[in-house]
């Protein structure tokens, strides 16, 4: 993970862990749950992008950082596992879409006009968190979950298939005796590498680009547990 990204996850994490917990008497981990989230995301990718229309094969590399604040969705079922543990099963969904677009330095190729445009949307995390009480007011864990999105490119390249990852986290629930719950979590995702070629159609087949996005994130959910 490049430094970028590590800066990220840091001032995020500080910002969004040193919420203290709200006291209430619940007391209760288990049952399911539905909560609507804002998510800040801090956003860093390496991306290359390769053309040999001259034979020699120009490469431009470089690394793109960028913040969001966007909103989503997440709903689970939290398992007891004795008085103080549960194990929290679940699924977020953050709507809306994001595009990076990378160039060449080949001057000879045909699409030194036209850049690789990828456009990734629609995130879904189907996740698994371990949690253990902290008090009768508030509990801590920690995420792992497994991560998509739709992928797709723009201006004749093939398509690089569904984005997939790697999320961890660590985060803090605060819960009323009513069932309304603030959840605050920190973490970042590692996502695959995409890789697409030119079509042959405007685009060389010997052009290539690539990509490797993290996203370190901060989000505070406000939900009700039934």
């Amino acid at each position: 993970m490049n430094r970028l990204t590590k800066m990220i996850i840091g001032v995020i994490a500080m910002a969004t862990l040193s919420i203290s917990p709200l006291m209430a008497d619940r007391g209760d981990l288990g049952g399911p749950y539905l909560g609507l989230s804002a998510q800040v995301n801090g956003v860093a990718i390496d991306g290359s992008h390769t053309a040999k229309a001259d034979g020699v094969g120009d490469t431009t590399d470089g690394t793109i950082g960028a913040f969001a604040l966007v909103g989503g969705f997440e709903a689970g079922f939290a398992v007891p596992l004795g008085d103080r543990m549960a194990l929290d099963l679940g699924a977020s969904y953050v709507p809306g879409k994001a595009k990076l677009k990378t160039g060449t330095t080949d001057t000879v190729a045909a699409n030194t006009d036209r850049d690789i445009v990828f456009e990734v949307k629609d995130f879904i995390t189907y996740y698994i968190a371990p949690t253990i009480a902290l008090s009768d007011t508030s509990a801590l864990y920690v995420k792992y979950g497994q991560s998509e999105a739709n992928t797709r490119t723009e201006g004749g390249y093939t398509d690089p298939g569904d984005l997939d990852g790697q999320t961890l986290a660590i985060g803090t629930k605060s819960t009323f005796a009513s069932g309304l719950y603030i959840r605050s979590e920190a973490g970042f995702t590692e996502y695959d590498k995409l890789e697409v070629t030119g079509t042959g159609e405007g685009v060389p087949t010997t052009t290539s680009a690539s990509a490797d996005p993290t996203v370190g994130f901060g989000t505070i959910t406000l939900g009700f547990q039934f």
